[in-house]
C-alpha cells in the first residue's frame, strides 16, 4: 500500500444506511463478483462488499479497513502506511480521523472526534488489531463488543533514582566545570575523534546526535574518569567533544549504566489521550527512553 492513492470517485460514507445504499447502486464489474468503491478502472484496489450478516466492508487492496454494521457501528482495521491513511480519511465519517501511519507511539492512532468538529479533537486510541465504534450521543465510544484500544506508553525517568545517581557519578560538578571553562574558552570546541562512529548521522553537532553504540562502548571508560575528578575530566571531553551534546552524551552514559542494574525508567499507560502535544511528549518519550 505504498504506491500514490487516488481518492477519485470515493465516498463518504457517514452511516451504515450510506454504505448500503452504495452498495446497491453500484454494478458489478462485468464477469467478476466485484463493485468497486470509486472509479471503476481503480475496482482491483478498492472494493465495497456486502458480508452474509448484511454488513458493508470498504476494502483497499487486502485489508478491510472499514466495516459498517447493521446496528451502525463501524469496524476498523488499520494499516501503518499513508495510502490507507488518505483511504479512511475519505470514506470514513468527518468525526474519525486516522493516523495509522505515525510510527513511534506503540500502534495505530484513530482520533473519535466530536461529530461536525473541524479539526482532530475528542479524544485519540490507540488500535490492536481491530476496533469497533459507535456513536454514542454527539461523540463516539468503543462498541461493547469490541477488542479494549491498546493503552499508550509513556516513559519518563525516575527523578528520585536519577537524583542521586548524578550526585553518585559526580555529573553535576563535572557540568558545572565544563559550562565554566567552555564560557571563559578554555576548552577548543572540536569534532570527536575520528574512532567515535556516527555512521547514523546526518550532523555530528546536532544536539542529541550521540549513537547508542557510542554510549555502550565508551561508558565505562566515561564513567571511571567522571568518577576520578577534574584530573580526568579532559579525558572525557577529547572523548565526546567541547560541545553541548557532550553532556547528553555523558548523562546517557550514567543512566545506561544504572539501567543494568535498576530500572531508571517509569511506564505510564494512558487510556486516550487527547491533544497532538500528547501525541509529541509520547513519541518524544520512546525516542528518549523507551530503549534505556
Amino acid at each position: 500500500m505504498f504506491e500514490q492513492l487516488s481518492t477519485e470517485g470515493l465516498p463518504r460514507l457517514e452511516t451504515y444506511a450510506e454504505a448500503l445504499a452504495r452498495y446497491e447502486n453500484t454494478k458489478p464489474i462485468r464477469g467478476r463478483d466485484t463493485r468497486p468503491l470509486g472509479k471503476r478502472s481503480h475496482h482491483h484496489t478498492k472494493q465495497i462488499i456486502k458480508l452474509h450478516d448484511g454488513s458493508i466492508v470498504c476494502r483497499l487492496h487486502y485489508t478491510d479497513v472499514l466495516t459498517y454494521h447493521p446496528d451502525d457501528s463501524i469496524t476498523v482495521v488499520p494499516y501503518e502506511s499513508v495510502t490507507t491513511d488518505v483511504f479512511f480519511n475519505r470514506v470514513a465519517p468527518f468525526s474519525l480521523h486516522s493516523n495509522f501511519s505515525m510510527g513511534g507511539i506503540g500502534g495505530s492512532l484513530l482520533w473519535l472526534r466530536r461529530p461536525g468538529y473541524g479539526g482532530p479533537g475528542g479524544y485519540g486510541v490507540l488500535i490492536g488489531m481491530s476496533l469497533r465504534v459507535k456513536r454514542s450521543g454527539d461523540a463516539w465510544a468503543v462498541h461493547p463488543e469490541s477488542e479494549e484500544p491498546v493503552p499508550f506508553i509513556r516513559y519518563s525517568l525516575d527523578q528520585s533514582v536519577t537524583r542521586k545517581l548524578y550526585a553518585d557519578y559526580r555529573y553535576n560538578e563535572f557540568r558545572t566545570w565544563f559550562k565554566a571553562l567552555l564560557a571563559l574558552g578554555a576548552l577548543k570546541e572540536h569534532e570527536p575523534p575520528a574512532n567515535t562512529t556516527h555512521w547514523a548521522l546526518a550532523n555530528w553537532q546536532r544536539a542529541n546526535a550521540i549513537s547508542r553504540y557510542d554510549i555502550r562502548r565508551y561508558a565505562g571508560d566515561t564513567l571511571a574518569a567522571l568518577k576520578a575528578g577534574p584530573e580526568e575530566w579532559r579525558s572525557i571531553v577529547e572523548r565526546w567533544g567541547a560541545r553541548d551534546a557532550m553532556l547528553n552524551a555523558v548523562r546517557m552514559c550514567v543512566l545506561h549504566d544504572a539501567a543494568t542494574i535498576s530500572p531508571v525508567v517509569i511506564e505510564e499507560k494512558l487510556p486516550h489521550i487527547e491533544t497532538w502535544g500528547d501525541v509529541h511528549n509520547i513519541r518524544a518519550s520512546h525516542r528518549r527512553w523507551q530503549y534505556l
